[in-house]
């Protein structure tokens, strides 16, 4: 995502539609699921809401996002730490969801007994895991594990065995595309994906996690085979409730606000931070962007500029608004002037500051990376050396950080961020607002270039928000 900008902006490309002659799809690349799409798929298959997907090693992450190929190695730890979730998963499940995961079949009543319920958990659940149904092999490797289980450990041991062997396989763990007869599109290198291929792609990018039996139904019967029906299909997607922990993913990655629930604050100068605080700060932004795409606009516009906003008692007191009766509620900003948008929540200041200062380097890198898509690199250790020994103690935080943009060895990137940062420094490290720093008056002017149409400068990130909205 990036802010509109002007026709042809190298920052952020053209404004309009690319006429496309040729097919460009790009590499098939096999993904691993990330830890939330583990978490969320044994949660849709299997009713476990564990979230054992928190005992794995961090997903490896790509400009902020975590379903990255490039970026998912497997680990010794990664595969022990896999093999213990694929057994305690499967205990919970035959424990706890018997039926579910015989796909509703019962032993003591199926006229074909113990024999029929092992071919509806391979039918059923097997094709929910593996997301298309399993291939001949597949299925008789998965019979001969359950078939000596029974012998050895009874038959619900079995189906455990069946179920761990599921957890473990590379049909689950990853995203293949590996139609063997994938119909050619008559462009060299390029193949039509399959129904459950395309069920699978839609279900990761909406929702999080693997398709649903009905999903897997419309690839079945070929209701995923055109543009019109894929169209259909993503717009009722995102009507389910699915799409919504989706929503607050993407932004979280994207805004980079995970960072907030690991943030630590000087109590001394931030005696309000708390544990408390950061949970509302979270909590604030996933409502703010539920609400602009499921009730209202859908708008970037909003998105960047919205004066409203919503609080609890902990974020009222730090937005200095009137606190709501109870729990969260909607609240106007604008007669604070202090706010606009996703940018100035307390969130995304938080999560972009210091352990007891606020940030500039950091806000203006997030956001020409983040919303101009202008990737920076990171410093070189040997010029970090060439910054001078500067006493903070009677600088205000941009006084300090002027001292970049002096050095022309320092300048070349921080000239592409500081001026951008300085517009925050209204904001302290926990995203309260304030108007001295150190008794000396904030100075909240920044500009902005290489961006386009919006380019200039402003005063405050009120008007930032502005200029990127457009």
């Amino acid at each position: 995502p990036g802010a509109a900008g002007s026709a042809g902006s190298p920052a952020l490309g053209p404004k309009s539609d690319p006429q496309c002659t040729q097919l460009h799809p790009g590499t098939s690349p096999v993904r691993r699921l990330t830890r939330e799409e583990y978490d969320n798929t044994v949660l849709d298959v299997l009713g476990d809401d564990t979230a054992p997907g928190e005992a794995f090693p961090p997903d490896g992450a790509a400009n902020g996002f975590h379903n990255a190929a490039t970026q998912s190695t497997v680990s010794q730890l990664a595969v022990d730490k896999l093999q213990e979730a694929a057994e305690k998963i499967s205990a919970r499940a035959l424990k706890n969801e018997r039926s579910r995961v015989l796909g509703g079949c019962d032993p003591a009543k199926d006229k074909d007994g113990e024999d029929a319920c092992v071919t509806s958990f391979l039918g059923k659940t097997g094709r929910r895991l593996f997301r298309r149904p399993l291939t001949a092999d597949e299925d008789k490797a998965l019979r001969a594990v359950i078939t000596w289980g029974r012998q050895e450990r009874g038959y619900d041991r079995a189906i455990e065995l069946g179920l761990q062997v599921m957890l473990q396989h590379p049909s689950f763990l990853y995203r293949l595309e590996l139609t063997p007869d994938a119909a050619p599109t008559g462009t060299k290198g390029v193949v039509k994906l399959s129904g459950y291929e395309l069920a699978s792609r839609l279900a990761f990018l909406l929702w999080s996690a693997g398709p649903d039996d009905a999903l897997l139904d419309q690839a079945r019967d070929g209701k995923l085979d055109t543009p019109e029906q894929v169209r259909t299909t993503a717009e009722a997607m995102l009507q389910d409730d699915r799409a919504r922990r989706t929503l607050r993913s993407f932004h979280d990655q994207w805004l980079e606000i995970g960072e907030v629930d690991y943030a630590e604050r000087n109590d001394k100068m931030f005696p309000q931070y708390s544990k408390e605080l950061v949970t509302s700060m979270h909590e604030e932004t996933s409502r703010f962007v539920e609400a602009l795409f499921f009730e209202g606009d859908r708008k970037l516009s909003t998105l960047m500029s919205a004066r409203w906003s919503y609080v609890d008692a902990d974020l009222a007191k730090l937005y200095g608004v009137t606190p709501p009766p109870s729990g969260f509620a909607k609240v106007d900003l604008g007669p604070t002037k202090q706010r606009a948008g996703v940018l100035t929540h307390a969130s995304v200041m938080t999560s972009h500051a210091k352990y007891d200062r606020s940030a500039p380097v950091l806000r203006g890198r997030f956001v020409r990376q983040r919303l101009l898509c202008v990737a920076i690199p990171d410093p070189d250790m040997n010029v970090m050396g060439l910054f001078p020994d500067i006493d903070p103690t009677n600088l205000t935080t941009r006084q300090y950080f002027e001292e970049h943009v002096k050095n022309p060895v320092c300048a070349g990137c921080h000239d592409l961020m500081d001026p951008i940062g300085f517009g925050f420094e209204n904001y302290d490290a926990v995203g309260a607002w304030r108007t001295t720093e150190k008794k000396q008056p904030i100075d909240s002017s920044g500009s902005l270039s290489g961006a386009g149409s919006v380019d200039g400068d402003y005063n405050g990130a009120v008007e930032l928000a502005d200029k990127l909205a457009g």
